[in-house]
């Protein structure tokens, strides 16, 4: 007799259940009739069928959950659209009553003077226009100390100060009047022009000076401007909107050689395009950060992080070799070095002896070292990129002290 309906000959009852076979007494009869065992199986199917029901409800709606927001989001959008259109003049939607943006003076079809900051603030957050608002400027206090900011606040800064100090402020009645005619035109149109936007730059780093159309302050034949090139040349890389795309370009090397490297295997189309994100000119950048946010959580470098996802240094037969990947930085880092040398001589302190060791260093690693070679391979990227940023920070410390001077 095992589990289950005990049949028996001696108690021929299908609806006896033996709960420890082989033990006496231990028969219990349930339920007491057929249909009572028929309604039961009924219900246990139904409480099957409701609760793989329930789970399919329930995985559906995570999945559309998200997607409603998306579409609430995007109607919300359109509904922004329209309302901007209207209030830009557009003929081809009709309403009745009066202009729904009060912010706008119906007797001057101007922008309140109250609501500029308010309408830069909306800047601020809108979807089209937030990135471009929030990129970093760097400008000069009423003293000549140097400071760093996001292009919002600066320009709400400056609006305040004006609006409560017109005659003791560092922005000019010109450029009040031009952030003033931006800000009503993104009121009525919710959009924000390249050149506008330039515009703005501009007058955050220089608000007492008059901009011409394209942004560019005119040229002062008179005043002499300490020369700054090594500093110039990285401003421009850095900041304002190119400083956007440079920025864009350092997160996306860094996403993919952290999606490619970390973690289990080795994913080459994410580190692929971390590699093709990489240049001489944001190599520095990219090993920085790539350790900040990656490195220090494994005690290791981007070099690092290579070493310990490529077993050889060539192809092999089963293996893919990693010398092509450690090229690429060498070569951008190489590339940046050159560039130093050969723009700024000694006043950087790096020589062309250091790039050679380097080359010689980088050179000697092949298929018979390279298992051996893990902290040679480290140390040697380290002290090279060491030096590039050494020399660099010794070229902006020598231009600050030319143009005190």
């Amino acid at each position: 007799m095992g589990y289950g309906i005990n049949l028996s000959a001696g108690t021929l009852n299908p609806w006896s259940y033996s709960l420890f076979p082989g033990v006496a007494g231990s028969n219990v009869i349930y339920p007491s009739d057929s249909a009572s065992v028929w309604n039961d199986a009924n219900l246990l199917r139904f409480d099957s069928d409701a609760n793989r029901l329930l789970n399919g409800s329930t995985a559906l709606c995570q999945q559309m959950i998200p997607m409603m927001d998306a579409w609430y989001a995007r109607v919300a959008e359109a509904f922004q659209k329209i309302m901007m259109s209207i209030q830009s003049g557009n003929t081809n939607i009709n309403i009745t009553g009066p202009n729904p943006n009060t912010n706008i003076d119906p007797t001057t079809g101007k922008l309140k003077e109250s609501q500029i900051i308010r309408e830069l603030t909306k800047m601020g957050s809108g979807a089209s226009t937030k990135d471009r608002m929030g990129v970093e400027v760097t400008f000069k206090d009423k003293d000549g100390n140097t400071h760093k900011t996001t292009l919002l606040r600066r320009l709400i800064s400056l609006t305040k100060e004006y609006q409560e100090h017109p005659d003791n402020c560092q922005l000019s009645e010109e450029n009040y009047n031009k952030i003033w005619d931006i800000a009503g035109k993104y009121a009525k149109t919710g959009e924000l022009s390249t050149e506008d936007y330039k515009t703005l730059l501009e007058i955050a780093k220089n608000p007492g000076k008059s901009t011409s159309v394209d942004g560019e302050d005119p040229v002062d034949e008179t005043e002499e401007k300490p020369e700054t090139p090594f500093t110039d040349e990285r401003n421009a890389k850095t900041e304002g909107e190119s400083g956007a795309v440079f920025q864009q370009g350092v997160d996306a090397a860094v996403d993919g050689y952290k999606n490619g490297l970390i973690g289990w295997g080795t994913d080459y189309d994410q580190l692929n395009a971390g590699q093709a994100a990489l240049n001489s000119d944001n190599v520095i950048e990219v090993w920085d950060k790539y350790y900040k946010t990656v490195g220090v959580n494994h005690g290791e470098t981007l070099v690092d992080s290579l070493y310990n996802d490529f077993d050889d240094w060539t192809d092999g037969v089963f293996t893919t070799g990693g010398a092509s990947r450690f090229t690429a930085i060498a070569d951008a880092l190489i590339e940046r070095a050159n560039s130093l040398i050969e723009k700024y001589g000694d006043k950087s302190g790096l020589k062309a002896e250091d790039v050679q060791k380097f080359k010689n260093d980088f050179d000697s690693i092949n298929d018979d070292n390279y298992d051996s070679k893990k902290q040679f391979i480290s140390d040697t990227f380290k002290n090279f990129v060491n030096k590039i940023k050494q020399a660099e920070a010794k070229l902006v410390q020598s231009e600050k002290q030319q143009a005190k001077s």
